[in-house]
């Protein structure tokens, strides 16, 4: 599969959550062959990350509560506080979700009720606009994208890459057409491909070209 741009929609990145940042870049070493370099703090979400680039301005983030964190201000974002999702992680990590970059976040018409209202964050140099339910659950289950809108130059070119390159992302859901219908509310239907799968068995797959070869994440 191409991934291609869309008209004002463009794929930012894919987030792996892990339930430590040491025990995700253990997990991505053994899976991918590379050391993911760090990223940073996110202050009033009580999480960090790790960060790299994949390649034609998409990148690659895992993403973990910070042990170390003084404060949290709202629930953390990527479903971070679900119960469900923390006993998940306890197993390994896993893709929960992959995030749209867009131009204009206040013009499109989404759900709120579906993505949440925009939310202003900087770290260091970097502000962004990103759209987070209130109760930081994901979209769709981390099916349908969360939305982002650089207020800087988006980061992802002057991420290092040690070597790993996405080659598709799938989402697999019993109703496709709900689902394609949500994508074409944000120009996004045309960067993933949406496959039909039997209920019960939704899930998001990414295909990376990698130093260990063809890694399929989930």
């Amino acid at each position: 599969m191409t991934i291609p741009a869309a008209a004002c929609t463009r794929l930012d990145h894919i987030v792996i959550a892990a339930e430590t940042l040491d025990a995700g870049r253990r997990y991505l070493l053994d899976r991918l062959g590379v050391d993911i370099p760090p990223g940073g703090r996110h202050r009033g979400m009580a999480t960090h990350n790790c960060v790299m680039s994949l390649g034609a301005g998409v990148y690659f983030e895992l993403i973990a509560i910070d042990p170390d964190a003084i404060s949290q201000q709202r629930p953390r974002w990527f479903d971070l506080d679900n119960p469900w999702l923390r006993q998940a992680l306890t197993a390994g990590p896993r893709l929960v979700t992959w995030v749209v970059r867009v131009d204009g976040l206040d013009t499109i018409p989404y759900d709120r009720a579906i993505w949440g209202q925009p939310r202003t964050m900087k770290r260091d140099d970097l502000r962004w606009r990103i759209t987070i339910p209130d109760d930081g659950r994901l979209p769709g289950a981390g099916l349908l994208p969360t939305m982002i809108e650089w207020e800087c130059e988006p980061p992802a070119n002057a991420m290092k890459n040690p070597g790993c390159t996405l080659k598709s992302l799938t989402i697999r859901h019993p109703a496709t057409a709900w689902v394609k219908t949500q994508l074409e509310s944000i120009d996004a239907v045309e960067l993933v491909d949406v496959v039909d799968s039997a209920p019960g068995s939704s899930g998001i797959e990414a295909v990376l070209d990698s130093p260990r070869g063809t890694v399929i994440l989930r």
